[in-house]
């Protein structure tokens, strides 16, 4: 089973023109966690399904033998790389179509008959790839909104408990689902938090590592082999550092399927009370003690 990924990628298998720019188009627009790649030929299709995991395909051949060619290629990728691909098929030609039904096996193939809607057929297949629920919208005051997608979200909270468990010698780690906070002020206990401002494509707002000060100094002295009784400016550096690990890692898993985040340098502070108009705070637990990390999206004008 492949590695799952953040961001999908599609193939979109046409002729030049109309059909392959209007798809590439609709899948663009219905999201920004999709990577398309026109394949035009068969050198492309084996070279896009070799050196990539490919989440979709919508397939739209005028030529019986060429469609075959590509079901076969994606059969078999299916059966020894993705076994999750989803396939879209259709032919504005008559003939192809129905050849194409009649001799091959299209039981894990959603065929689609000519015309089509190219809108609703990038949105089913995009359906059956992503867990729609994921993606959100809030909407805020003054007709501000905040998109935020739990997927992304996820990864960080992978990213935290890797990073502490190596850094404290930590086995276990607990979390609980991330909680969508609105219009309501958060108060953790006092200790210290680190913030990374992210500005990308995809997502841009503040993460926040943040450690109540009895799990802070606990995990310090698990990691330094110093102990402390008080946060102090000779221990705080360390929130920062495991904040900018955390990001580290979580970048390497981003990358990994084509999302590229900026490096950045943490901010730290004695501060664990936040009042922003929507916060996603995901709280742990741990043998070290309870800490918490927080994604501020930033809002956008509608």
């Amino acid at each position: 089973m492949p590695e799952k990924q953040f961001i999908r990628r599609i193939l979109i298998i046409a002729e030049p023109g109309k059909i392959l720019d209007e798809m590439t188009r609709q899948f663009r627009n219905l999201s920004k966690k999709v990577k398309t790649d026109k394949i035009i030929d068969r050198q492309l299709l084996s070279s896009a399904l070799a050196n990539n995991l490919v989440n979709g395909v919508f397939l739209c051949s005028n030529e019986v033998q060429d469609t075959k060619f590509a079901l076969r290629l994606l059969g078999m990728y299916k059966l020894k790389t993705n076994p999750d691909i989803k396939i879209s098929f259709t032919s504005p030609d008559f003939d192809t179509f129905q050849q194409v039904l009649s001799e091959s096996s299209l039981d894990s193939v959603q065929v689609v008959p000519w015309p089509i809607d190219y809108h609703e057929v990038a949105s089913q297949l995009l359906a059956e790839i992503f867990d729609q629920s994921l993606s959100r919208k809030i909407t805020l005051s003054n007709k501000q909104t905040v998109d935020f997608d739990l997927e992304f979200i996820e990864v960080f909270i992978q990213a935290t408990k890797k990073t502490i468990q190596e850094m404290g010698g930590v086995q276990q780690i607990d979390h609980e689902k991330p909680k969508l906070i609105k219009n309501e002020k958060v108060v953790l206990e006092d200790g210290i938090s680190s913030k990374i401002t992210i500005s990308s494509e995809f997502f841009s707002g503040d993460f926040y590592v943040i450690f109540p000060t009895q799990s802070f100094l606990k995990l310090y002295e698990s990691a330094v082999g110093e102990k402390s009784d008080t946060i102090s400016d000779e221990n705080q550096d360390f929130a920062g550092e495991l904040a900018n690990i955390i990001y580290g890692q979580s970048k390497k898993i981003f990358a990994a399927s084509g999302l590229n985040l900026d490096m950045v340098i943490p901010s730290t502070e004695l501060k664990t009370t936040f009042e922003e108009e929507f916060t996603i705070l995901s709280p742990f637990s741990c043998s070290v003690g309870k800490f918490y990390i927080s994604v501020v999206p930033k809002a956008s004008q509608q």
